[in-house]
């Protein structure tokens, strides 16, 4: 197995988070990565994140075709995946032994529990004939609550069906740990829901994707600003359906002079 390419100009792991995030999920990216490990640790990324967390980045060594040729390469993709009861550090001293580790860490995550990131997809279901309804709507449904929106028609012969989705962000429930005073273990002093997207951010900064934009600096003068709660990761569908975006696009169908 060959080590993951570096480009001599690579884009920096924020700018290839945007990217995968646009991604449907039949794109993978072969020259652009979230992680280039530099002595087994993910470089420029503020937690330490060992190579051992490659499939939880989504970060795969596999077969692809070029020119006909199947050839093995490493490529990214975007189903994030830390899974319940991984842990995460914000010093590579965290993996000396115990007693010297906790004298290092001030900030651990731990997964209590976990949900993959999905992207989003806009594949087709194709039938050689126009199939009961009832065979449709069972394919439309199977998508769940990520269902954005669907076609049906004949195309060379075939019925086709193509499900536009919205990604699905993943979710996780994370434990904050940190060295009591004596440094001779770690308790929890935090417990949050999170996206598995925003996890992945927030390993990259060092900063909370939910409070950074709004906590304000002291040294302007302005009044720290408290932390406002995080809301739990919730998907597109139920944002669009529920009763709040319900009303707002009740009211956005009505001429403006009508409503009341």
């Amino acid at each position: 197995m060959t080590d993951i390419p570096t480009p001599t100009t690579s884009p920096s792991p924020l700018d290839v988070l945007d990217t995968l995030l646009t991604q449907t999920s039949h794109s993978r990216l072969y020259d652009a990565f979230l992680a280039h490990f530099v002595d087994s640790y993910a470089k420029d990324w503020t937690f330490c994140i060992p190579e051992t967390f490659k499939d939880a980045l989504d970060i795969r060594y596999a077969a692809r075709m070029i020119d006909k040729r199947r050839i093995m390469a490493w490529s990214q993709g975007s189903c994030f995946a830390f899974r319940e009861g991984c842990i995460v550090y914000d010093t590579p001293r965290a993996y000396k032994p115990w007693a010297e580790a906790l004298q290092h860490i001030t900030t651990a995550f731990k997964v209590r529990k976990s949900s993959p990131a999905i992207p989003a997809t806009n594949g087709p279901k194709k039938w050689p004939k126009e199939p009961e309804r009832a065979a449709i709507k069972e394919y439309i449904a199977s998508f769940g609550q990520n269902y954005v929106s669907h076609t049906a028609e004949m195309e060379k012969g075939e019925f086709v069906v193509r499900v536009q989705t919205a990604r699905f962000r993943g979710y996780l429930e994370v434990a904050k740990l940190t060295p009591n005073e004596q440094h001779t273990a770690l308790v929890q002093v935090d417990e949050f829901p999170i996206s598995q997207d925003d996890f992945v951010e927030w390993l990259i900064t060092g900063q909370d994707p939910y409070n950074k934009k709004h906590n304000e600096d002291n040294s302007h003068g302005k009044k720290q600003q408290t932390r406002r709660a995080r809301p739990t990761p919730q998907s597109r569908f139920q944002r669009q359906t529920s009763p709040g975006s319900r009303r707002r696009r009740a009211a956005r169908a009505v001429p403006r002079n009508h409503r009341r």
